[in-house]
C-alpha cells in the first residue's frame, strides 16, 4: 500500500491559519464591543436603580413626616371638637333645667290659676242657683 503524499506550501498554510485567526480575532472583538455594552447597560441600571432608591427613601420620609403631620392635626381637631361637644352639651343640660324649672313654675302658676277659676266658677253655679231660688220665692208666695 502505498501512501499518498500531500504537498503543500507552508506559507499557504499559514496564511490559512493566520486569515482563520483574524476572523476569530474580530469575533472576540465584536464580543468584547457586545460585552461591553452590556456592561454600560447594566452600569447604567445599577445608577438607575440607586437614583430610584433614593427618590423612593425621599418620598418615603416626605410621606411619614406628612403622615406625622396629619395625625397630629387630627388629634388636635379631635380635642377641639370633643371640648366644644361637651361644652354644648353642658350649656344643653343648663338650660334643660332652666327650661325644667320654668315649666315647673309655669306648671303651678296655672295650677293656681285654675283652682281659682274653678272656685269662681263653682261659687258663680252656687250664686246662681241662690239667685234662681231668690227669684223661685216670690212665685210661691204668689200662688
Amino acid at each position: 500500500m502505498n501512501n499518498p503524499v500531500i504537498q503543500t506550501d507552508i506559507a499557504d498554510v499559514l496564511t490559512r491559519l493566520d486569515q482563520r485567526f483574524d476572523r476569530l480575532d474580530n469575533r472576540f472583538d465584536q464580543l468584547g464591543d457586545r460585552l461591553d455594552k452590556i456592561d454600560e447597560r447594566l452600569t447604567k441600571l445599577e445608577v438607575g436603580q440607586t437614583e430610584l432608591n433614593g427618590k423612593i427613601e425621599t418620598l418615603e420620609e416626605k410621606f411619614l413626616g406628612k403622615e406625622e403631620k396629619l395625625s397630629g392635626k387630627l388629634e388636635t381637631l379631635d380635642e377641639k371638637l370633643s371640648g366644644k361637644i361637651e361644652t354644648l352639651e353642658e350649656k344643653f343640660l343648663g338650660k334643660e333645667e332652666k327650661l325644667s324649672g320654668k315649666l315647673e313654675t309655669l306648671d303651678e302658676k296655672l295650677s293656681g290659676k285654675i283652682e281659682t277659676l274653678d272656685e269662681k266658677i263653682s261659687g258663680q253655679i252656687l250664686l246662681d242657683g241662690k239667685l234662681d231660688v231668690i227669684f223661685q220665692l216670690p212665685s210661691i208666695y204668689r200662688t
